[in-house]
């Protein structure tokens, strides 16, 4: 669908809708369109290959990023291959999906925030709004900060990152035509998709107990992967880690709805990467990582 958007992000065609499924969310996220549609210089041509440079740019951004907080804290720069263990990172590149972006552009920010250099957390802030809805989590992290720290300088400055996508989605937005939600899909309590797999695991044939455990360890890492954001908050209230505990407050949130199925791969672990990368910035950032990467 983006790899559509991308050949005409300024939606000029109204015959293109018929080929993006929910042309308002699709076109929401045009971070990687625009770009593509911009170093293409327009020309349909340039763009296939275009859309495929910009994926790459952003995993070369989220690894260089995880490796530049490392060294900060005095870890190795080869930490940074342990974004490739992202699972957006081969999901984005295959089906031409956003969500890579979304993880490098946390990493970027993360880094940023790192080094008080607030010109990169800007950019990085505009770009994640672009990119997905859950940029909206990020700067409200660094509103929080800001305003508990009443450094109002700084909360002025992380609300203007929002000023952007407000302007492209007040002058394109209304062009677009609206999403109607499927109302048979209806909101339940958090990880009742996961108390169904209980009540009725899979039935598996060969290798079953390997892989019921390997489900068990996935069910495990999942709550993990909440749990661990939220209770580092006790110790550390930088505004990247309150950040990324408000993504696990979404995730949280999100695990009510019918869209968070650990029974779709690509869904459940690229809607999962985000919040998982901020947790490999944490351990990079605090030096855990030194146990897995000598240094050089």
């Amino acid at each position: 669908y983006y790899h559509a958007v991308a050949h005409d992000p300024f939606h000029q065609d109204p015959q293109a809708f018929r080929y993006i499924d929910a042309p308002q969310l699709r076109y929401s996220r045009i971070l990687v369109p625009l770009l593509s549609y911009g170093l293409a210089l327009g020309r349909q041509e340039r763009i296939d290959s275009s859309f495929r440079f910009v994926l790459l740019a952003f995993l070369w951004l989220g690894v260089w990023s995880i490796a530049a907080i490392a060294v900060v804290r005095g870890a190795s720069a080869l930490t940074g291959a342990l974004f490739l263990a992202v699972p957006a990172v081969y999901m984005s590149l295959e089906r031409g999906l956003v969500d890579l972006a979304s993880c490098s552009l946390l990493a970027l920010i993360a880094w940023g925030a790192l080094t008080k250099r607030n010109g990169v957390v800007w950019l990085g802030l505009a770009g994640a709004l672009f990119n997905r809805a859950d940029g909206w989590v990020l700067i409200a992290g660094f509103v929080a900060v800001s305003v508990v720290a009443k450094n109002f300088s700084q909360l002025a400055l992380w609300l203007s990152a929002a000023i952007p996508k407000l302007v492209w989605d007040a002058v394109w937005g209304p062009k677009l035509p609206s999403v109607l939600l499927d109302p048979a899909k209806q909101l339940e309590y958090p990880f009742s998709f996961l108390l169904r797999i209980l009540n009725r695991p899979r039935a598996y044939k060969d290798f079953a107990f390997w892989l019921y455990a390997g489900d068990y360890l996935a069910y495990l890492a999942m709550l993990l992967l909440i749990v661990i954001p939220l209770w580092r908050l006790r110790h550390k209230r930088d505004a990247a880690s309150v950040a990324v505990g408000l993504l696990a407050l979404l995730s949280l949130a999100m695990s009510a709805t019918p869209y968070y199925d650990y029974s779709e791969v690509y869904d459940f672990a690229r809607h999962q990467s985000t919040l998982l990368t901020g947790l490999l910035i944490a351990f990079s950032a605090e030096g855990g990582v030194r146990l897995l990467v000598p240094y050089h």
